[in-house]
């Protein structure tokens, strides 16, 4: 499967999707789904901020004030379960 564009949606109570375009059969392929929910911190008033650096290596999440949560970023299959917290 050869993929173009990849879409990362963080949706309320903080669920999470991976969308990719499949240009083979023209459909809508979800890459990666999951929730980043913490149970520490509190939500940040100033919404939420996401990154993603351009080699697509690591995601960078600002969710809840005073946390910075730092994802490995999906290699075209799945993102990691693994995520650092920095405070």
């Amino acid at each position: 499967m050869e993929v173009k564009e990849v879409f990362v949606a963080v949706v309320g109570r903080y669920r999470f999707c991976v969308l990719a375009y499949d240009a083979a059969s023209g459909e809508l392929v979800t890459r990666a789904n999951g929730n980043l929910e913490d149970r520490v911190g509190r939500a940040t008033d100033n919404g939420q901020i996401g990154v993603i650096d351009p080699e697509h290596r690591l995601i960078g999440l600002h969710l809840y004030d005073g946390l910075f949560k730092v994802c490995e970023a999906f290699l075209l299959r799945t993102i990691a379960s693994t995520a650092w917290r920095n405070i």
